[in-house]
């Protein structure tokens, strides 16, 4: 077995898994059954001897030509009987050893004594460790809602991701019913990255409602497309999200077709010089000014208020919408009532000015 997917028993979290190991790894050795005291350890045979060999009293079989082919007999069930109990032993060896490797130092210390059998060892490491099925349950639960806390710093997103799949490996394995189903647990995963891209994660919904309402999605493939959106390298180098790092790449290709820099330049006049502009209206507030937060509407690191999807009037001349993006703005706007309305009475205020 690989000692890069080995799990290391230090606590009640990590026999569940410790102990499906070893117990696929005892059943390959045929060592379960004495694992479980059902079966017992061969014993060391001994060689025959004379004694052994010696024909019952009032016997002629020692006068008997047959005798030779006797003496070779037992040698050949002797030979047989050492075999297996070698073969045995050196499986137990084996094993032994492994334990020795996947057990902390601490656990070990009290639960695997070198006088005692293998059967002893794993009695005691049930007793010490071991867990029932509502106990990895409760512990699959736990972690779970632990994984789904929002992200909001951008250079732990891959850490989340991570300990985001290894708690819902455990809960499939715990067989909780938050990981029955992909309707269950991806309003969860969407709802956690949402704060650092609400565009990601809404587009994602609606590209994938059919496989949602199917249950055709598994979390790992939630977790890869995700992956895909994510420029790793920005993400290690700096606590901000840059500017395209989280885009719906599910659907790429439209997104190339259809769209332009949100930020595109009119004809005859610098990027530069078009970055220095302020949006009409926007000179006398601090909305346009660069936010930690993604914008709720666009996904892009300025407040909502200051949106050129929100408001098209505001936009500079030059500025093409991505079709994407308008999508899933319209799909916001008519799904999330309570922000349609601070829109709307935003728009308001701005028109009175």
């Amino acid at each position: 077995m690989s000692t890069q997917n080995t799990v290391l028993l230090k606590t009640q979290e990590n026999w569940k898994e410790w102990n499906t190991q070893f117990e696929g790894l005892a059943r390959g050795k045929n060592l379960w059954g004495i694992i479980t005291g059902d079966e017992q350890e061969i014993l060391k045979p001994a060689p025959p001897t004379d004694d052994t060999l010696a024909p019952p009293a009032g016997s002629t079989r020692s006068t008997n030509p047959t005798s030779l082919a006797d003496r070779q007999f037992a040698w050949t069930v002797y030979k047989s009987l050492r075999d297996d109990y070698i073969l045995q032993q050196t499986e137990l060896s084996k094993l032994r050893e492994w334990m020795q490797k996947t057990i902390s130092p601490q656990v070990y210390e009290y639960c695997c004594d070198p006088e005692d059998s293998m059967k002893e060892w794993y009695a005691k490491l049930k007793q010490r460790v071991g867990i029932d099925d509502a106990t990895v349950k409760k512990l699959a639960r736990e972690a779970y809602k632990k994984a789904i806390k929002p992200v909001t710093r951008p250079r732990d997103v891959l850490t989340w991701l991570n300990n985001w799949e290894e708690a819902m490996h455990k809960a499939e394995k715990a067989r909780i019913a938050v990981a029955a189903t992909t309707s269950d647990w991806i309003e969860d995963f969407l709802n956690a990255v949402r704060t650092l891209n609400p565009v990601w994660a809404t587009s994602y919904e609606i590209a994938k409602s059919k496989d949602i309402e199917s249950d055709n999605l598994t979390f790992r493939l939630v977790a890869q497309d995700f992956r895909k959106g994510l420029d790793t390298k920005l993400i290690q180098q700096s606590s901000n999200i840059a500017k395209g790092s989280f885009g719906p790449t599910f659907d790429a290709e439209e997104a190339k077709t259809e769209g332009t820099e949100l930020n595109h330049a009119p004809k005859g006049q610098s990027y530069t010089q078009k970055r220095k502009q302020k949006p009409n209206n926007l000179e006398s507030c601090n909305i346009a000014k660069k936010t930690k937060v993604a914008c709720k509407a666009c996904g892009q690191m300025h407040e909502w208020k200051a949106c050129f999807y929100l408001f098209p009037q505001e936009a500079p001349k030059g500025f093409k919408e991505r079709a994407v993006i308008r999508r899933f703005i319209n799909h916001l706007l008519q799904t999330d009532k309570e922000f349609a309305k601070e829109v709307e009475e935003w728009k308001s205020l701005r028109n009175q000015d």
